[in-house]
């Protein structure tokens, strides 16, 4: 079932969103990028569609990770790109990612979240926008980041004071672990999608459930409420995706 955690007061904007997508670039994860890609066009076109109260203002971009410490590809990549309302685009930018290296897990999800909060230019301060980062990973993370990315508390609770600070919420399709639990359950209005225990589980199920419809809900969740997560979702516990369409 998916994760979130606590309601917790928080600014209520309408209608606009600041959207990152996320995606794990390792070897292993060609399907989900494919997967992403192939149906990015039921995400945006539930971004497009007005809603009768408040049309929504949005712009996405989207980076990819590895594991910074396998020197084979690149540990980031399209942290260059800028927010775009195209879909088009959006969808280049994703094009552009090869899934390639990584080598073993775990991998650095945990300096990336820490970099799209602190290195992106997003279009909105704090405050003005919802600022929405949504994960595609088959793999568990590295439970510190590196020492290139921040200094001091290097844990996965700096990214859960920095996400919580500055009203991030966080979509995490993800490998059952431990850490990507307690970041959703802690981070405000943030959602974890437990996808199975192994990479073979994740990617089954996340092909099985087929990534037009976790795209189209997705798109759903972010557009169909002025205040994003609305109170019904957030009292199903699923983020706009229903929790039988992802077992």
């Amino acid at each position: 079932m998916p994760v979130r955690q606590q309601r917790e007061s928080t600014p209520r904007i309408r209608g606009v969103a600041d959207i990152v997508i996320c995606l794990d670039c390792t070897g292993s994860m060609g399907p989900c990028i494919n997967g992403v890609k192939n149906n990015l066009k039921a995400f945006v076109d539930n971004l497009l569609t007005e809603n009768t109260n408040n049309p929504l203002e949005w712009k996405a971009m989207a980076v990819g990770y590895r594991d910074i410490d396998d020197k084979k590809a690149p540990a980031f990549e399209g942290f260059q790109n800028t927010f775009t309302d195209n879909q088009g685009i959006l969808k280049d930018q994703i094009d552009a990612f090869d899934a390639i290296g990584g080598g073993d897990e775990p991998e650095s999800l945990l300096d990336a979240l820490y970099r799209i909060a602190h290195e992106l230019c997003w279009p909105h301060e704090i405050g003005k926008a919802h600022r929405i980062v949504v994960v595609f990973t088959d793999a568990t993370c590295k439970e510190e980041m590196n020492q290139s990315t921040v200094s001091g508390d290097r844990s996965y609770n700096k990214i859960i004071d920095v996400y919580s600070s500055g009203h991030f919420k966080l979509f995490l399709y993800a490998i059952n672990f431990h850490i990507y639990k307690t970041i959703c359950e802690k981070i405000p209005k943030s959602v974890f999608f437990p996808q199975g225990e192994t990479y073979k589980e994740v990617i089954a199920n996340l092909t099985k459930t087929g990534f037009e419809k976790v795209m189209a809900q997705l798109g759903k969740s972010v557009s169909g409420a002025s205040d994003i997560l609305t109170e019904e979702v957030l009292d199903a516990g699923t983020g706009g995706v229903p929790a039988d369409d992802l077992s």
